[in-house]
């Protein structure tokens, strides 16, 4: 919906290229066009609704909202919405007291980001996607592959995993990067154990 879409783009409303969506002369730029997921979890001392979603070729990072009543989903409510953004590099505005997430291992947030009850809690699990090493001032200087577990409710960074598969085990110097991971419980305790994942060089699966 419209008030869902006002709550999704706020969390890059700071991006300087979303003046030109009303420019009549404009043309087409990716923004907030990567695939969600979303889930229940207990978190915040109760179940709540949680979005969690990347940029796709818009950008590099990915953000969570709280859609837990989609009615009380407003513009002027947009900033008690989201409740994270984890990028290459540190974008809250001036004054957030919102937590900072970022590594500059992240690349563009092509896949699809998991969301799993671990044993250390709620967690956003996601691969850091592709094309990490683009001059844009917060580039890697491995190109390599990781993924990462970051607290479903704060956004703050549990654990990553670097594969240190990168820009060096490429024979044509290109960066790596991790697909949508599947989060796996292998003994039905309700808890994930493993995750199954995708590296884009060499092409093949990795279990985490």
């Amino acid at each position: 919906t419209q008030s869902r879409s006002s709550a999704a783009s706020d969390v890059y409303k700071r991006q300087p290229h979303l003046r030109q969506l009303s420019d009549p002369n404009y043309r087409h730029r990716f923004y907030v066009d990567g695939s969600p997921m979303v889930s229940d979890a207990f978190i915040g001392g109760r179940w709540r609704t949680i979005l969690v979603g990347g940029l796709g070729a818009g950008g590099q990072g990915v953000y969570a909202l709280d859609i837990t009543d989609p009615d009380a989903i407003t513009e002027a409510a947009a900033k008690d919405v989201v409740l994270w953004e984890f990028g290459d590099r540190d974008r809250r505005a001036p004054g957030s007291n919102r937590p900072a997430g970022f590594d500059m291992d992240m690349g563009f947030s092509f896949a699809q980001p998991s969301i799993a009850r671990t044993r250390a809690g709620w967690m956003a699990l996601f691969g850091n996607g592709y094309n990490n090493v683009e001059a844009d001032g917060a580039a890697s200087t491995s190109g390599n592959a990781v993924l990462y577990a970051v607290n479903l409710e704060t956004g703050a960074l549990h654990r990553k995993w670097d594969t240190r598969r990168g820009v060096q085990d490429s024979t044509r110097r290109w960066p790596n990067g991790l697909s949508t991971p599947a989060a796996v419980d292998l003994d039905d305790d309700g808890l994930v154990d493993l995750s199954l994942i995708h590296i884009s060089e060499p092409t093949r699966p990795l279990y985490i």
